[in-house]
């Protein structure tokens, strides 16, 4: 091809490519267009849905200002109405209170001028005073007596003085209703000046008085009447003498009585005791008037001077000083409540435990010769495998599988039926929750069917009563020793006192988890299993002591104990392995070693509590209190001090069901039941938070 043809394909070549090349330039162009106009039409859409949103969001906005608005608006209105209504119920409430506090039976009757009946149900409910008045005691002198409880639970009264209260009140109000009210309030709902002593309603009395046919009442003050009771249950005096006063209460009187509290604000608040017998005793003497504080005496002088024209405050002061007052001021109120009456026919109570790996039943009677009976104690007992322990929820299902088979069985060992017994006692705490709240399930359950009031008992409380009732101490300290509690107790003003107790674990726990150290069984007790490891130990390897005054600690004894286990001398199986092989030590040294210094321990503050309140009885109570060993060591200190050493069988010591029968019932008795709402369970109930309204 020549050079000439070769330049004209080429110029055709080009002249093709260039008309290609124009054809794709418009269709470029074509498109840019049409998505220049595309563009545009989103931005037009997008502009609007933009302007939406706004509108709408304003929309939103000013719709959600006006139901806020309106919400305001309806909380306003019903805050007014809340208020409104408010006023008028409190006092319906405070009248309705005041009304099922003193509704009772008729205090002018002959029959509550002697010891009263058992409380029915209806009177169980009525009120409760738990609320006690603070009162400070730094100016009280404490008289010297030789009945050192009485001395303590009613300060500044004398042996002879303390021997002439013997008398019931006639109605005692329950411990689980607040009975509070505004002495204003009392004035004018039933009758009388807010002022004096004795309160005559007279002309004034008020519907609520004249329904339940009160005319009297008494609201002593502790500033003025120091001797007088501080709560419901207590016995005491109150103070008259003076003008008309004279001649009150030469005859006995029954009438209700309210004690005037510290108020937290300038009211005057009273605080409802219950009904008593009121009736003159033998005037002060000499050392009685002396016992009184200065500003005490100083009030009475002047207030002798104010009303005996004539006499002026030297010598009234000089006659009261030496024994011959120019009046006769006297203490008028026997308001002794005994420890507990005896009932007027056979009381029967079924009581529930279950705080740890037992569970118990027990039928226990009181007759009206005031003897109690067991008539059946049946327990069941959750068996682990050796190594280890019982965990809650396990428990928890032991329990509500074997309970309807316990209880029943409890019941025919009695010859009882359900609809026999009084009451329903179940354990409220101290113990395991889910155990607890199981027991506490099949007790309100059994309530609800059968129409019988609930009383939860203190687990440690209901060990001390059944170790009284059983052993027959009087007024013991008591050492109680078990799985999960380790304390040193003695009983003062209708509560049981801790004087010491552990710091860290309970003596039982110490022993149950050594005992799974050294995989000893858990059968029938792992701390029944150490007991007679021990008894085969011949040495005694050095353990730490930990004592602090009265409380005690545990858990370095275990950890030096556990160590033990791996010493190169520990013989798991406590033989020697050569006739060298002299220096071993064994599981039942171990045992021995640790029982031993526990319980020197134990010992050492039961010593110290029962020198501190003067006593000469030892209590041992809980399931370690079983132990052999601790009682011999036990009885020797306490033989040592003149004193004895009170202990129970394995049928009490260890966890069961007739203990709880026996505190319930007692409560029971005094008047005080558990309110179905309330009926739950406390995992940390100390011993010192009951109200032992059933001992004086």
């Amino acid at each position: 091809m020549s050079t000439v043809e070769a330049l004209r394909e080429r110029v055709a070549w080009l002249q093709k490519w260039a008309a290609t090349d124009s054809q794709n330039l418009v269709i470029a162009d074509q498109a840019k267009k049409e998505l220049q106009q595309k563009v545009g039409q989103l931005e037009d859409e997008l502009a609007a849905l933009r302007r939406e949103m706004v509108s709408s969001q304003s929309q939103r906005e000013q719709q959600l200002l006006q139901i806020q608005a309106e919400r305001n608006e309806y909380r306003q209105r019903a805050i007014c109405v809340e208020s409104l209504g408010e006023e008028n119920a409190k006092l319906k409430a405070e009248v309705a209170k005041l009304r099922h506090a003193l509704e009772r039976p008729n205090p002018t009757t002959n029959a509550l001028k002697a010891p009263p009946k058992a409380l029915d149900r209806t009177e169980h409910a009525v009120l409760n005073l738990a609320l006690k008045p603070k009162v400070e005691d730094d100016d009280i002198l404490v008289l010297d007596v030789d009945d050192g409880n009485d001395a303590r639970s009613l300060p500044r009264l004398s042996a002879p003085r303390l021997a002439d209260l013997g008398r019931f009140p006639a109605f005692i109000p329950p411990i689980n209703v607040n009975a509070v009210f505004d002495r204003d309030f009392l004035s004018q709902n039933l009758g009388g000046s807010i002022q004096p002593l004795i309160v005559s309603i007279g002309g004034s009395q008020k519907p609520t008085a004249y329904k339940l046919e009160i005319k009297k009442f008494l609201v002593p003050n502790l500033e003025k009447n120091p001797w007088c009771p501080r709560c419901p249950g207590q016995h005491g005096y109150m103070f008259v003498g003076l003008e008309l006063e004279r001649e009150t209460f030469l005859a006995p009187e029954t009438l209700n009585v309210f004690l005037s509290v510290p108020a937290k604000s300038s009211r005057l608040e009273v605080s409802y005791l219950g009904v008593y017998e009121v009736q003159r005793v033998d005037p002060l003497s000499l050392a009685e008037w002396w016992t009184l504080s200065r500003s005490e005496r100083i009030s009475y002088i002047k207030l002798t001077a104010k009303r005996m024209a004539g006499s002026t405050y030297t010598d009234i002061e000089a006659r009261y000083n030496s024994g011959n007052p120019p009046c006769t001021l006297r203490p008028p109120c026997r308001v002794r409540v005994e420890p507990l009456k005896n009932p007027d026919r056979p009381y029967l109570a079924l009581g529930l435990e279950g705080s740890a790996n037992k569970f118990g039943a027990g039928i226990i009677k009181h007759s009206p010769d005031g003897t109690a009976s067991v008539l059946s104690n049946i327990r069941h007992t959750y068996v682990t495998p050796p190594g280890e322990g019982f965990q809650p929820r396990d428990t928890a299902l032991h329990h509500r599988e074997w309970a309807l088979k316990v209880i029943d069985q409890c019941l025919t060992e009695a010859g009882v039926t359900i609809h026999q017994v009084d009451c329903i006692c179940y354990t409220k705490g101290p113990g395991m929750g889910a155990p607890l709240q199981s027991v506490a399930l099949v007790a309100r359950t059994l309530s609800l069917m059968f129409d019988k009031p609930l009383v939860g008992v203190n687990h440690c409380v209901g060990h001390i009563e059944m170790g009284r009732e059983i052993t027959g101490a009087q007024n013991p300290v008591v050492l109680y020793v078990s799985g999960g509690n380790t304390q040193v107790i003695a009983y003062s003003q209708q509560c049981y006192r801790i004087f010491g107790e552990t710091l860290d674990i309970a003596v039982g726990n110490c022993l149950d988890r050594f005992a799974r150290v050294i995989n000893l069984s858990n059968d029938p007790a792992p701390g029944y299993n150490i007991e007679q490891e021990a008894k085969r130990g011949k040495r005694l390897v050095s353990l730490p002591y930990a004592t602090k005054g009265m409380d005690v600690s545990f858990s370095g004894i275990l950890t030096a104990t556990e160590a033990y286990t791996t010493d190169k001398r520990f013989r798991p199986d406590g033989l020697a392995r050569s006739a060298d092989d002299l220096d071993i030590i064994t599981p039942a040294d171990l045992c021995f070693s640790l029982q031993e210094t526990i319980y020197a321990m134990l010992v050492e503050i039961t010593e110290r509590a029962m020198a501190h309140i003067g006593s000469k009885e030892v209590l041992i109570v809980g399931g370690v209190g079983s132990n052999v060993r601790l009682q011999q060591m036990m009885g020797i200190m306490a033989v040592e001090r003149g004193g004895k050493v009170f202990a129970t069988d394995e049928r009490f010591c260890i966890d069961n069901g007739i203990m709880i029968a026996q505190a319930g019932l007692l409560s029971f008795r005094m008047g005080f039941d558990t309110p179905l709402v309330k009926s739950t369970c406390t995992q940390r109930f100390r011993t010192d938070q009951v109200h032992v309204a059933w001992r004086a």
